[in-house]
């Protein structure tokens, strides 16, 4: 009488099945499925508890609930990331001029080359 094997692994990798370059098929999805295919670009995140007084938690969740932020994790994720964006802005800043931060006849320029007029400037006619 002949039995059929019932194993779900062969009893001999000459049996495993293979490709057409005879190299062993995935056995299982993590060998052959591409995670990043549905995983989303931004890094990964990471959980932490910070310590916050009680009025600014309340401020925080009242904001939440009236739709003005997201989240109060989301709304400390913004403020964080912005700090860096501000001192990467610094940094460049700090290259372009050396030394001292932009003067008067910086912003006079800046406004005159965006536009911006009035506030600034002051009348000779006095």
């Amino acid at each position: 009488m002949v039995t059929a094997n019932t194993r779900s692994e062969p009893t001999h990798p000459a049996l495993a099945p293979a490709n057409k370059f005879g190299e062993p098929l995935p056995t299982h999805p993590g060998e052959w499925y591409y995670s990043g295919m549905t995983e989303p670009k931004n890094p990964p995140k990471a959980k932490t508890a910070i310590t916050l007084p009680q009025e600014v938690l309340d401020q925080l969740k009242e904001r939440e609930a009236a739709g003005q932020i997201a989240s109060v994790s989301g709304h400390i994720q913004s403020l964080l990331q912005r700090e860096q964006e501000s001192t990467e802005v610094d940094a460049v800043l700090s290259r372009l001029f050396p030394g001292d931060r932009p003067g008067p006849e910086h912003e006079e320029w800046a406004a005159k080359a965006l536009g911006i007029t009035g506030g600034t400037e002051q009348s000779s006619a006095a």
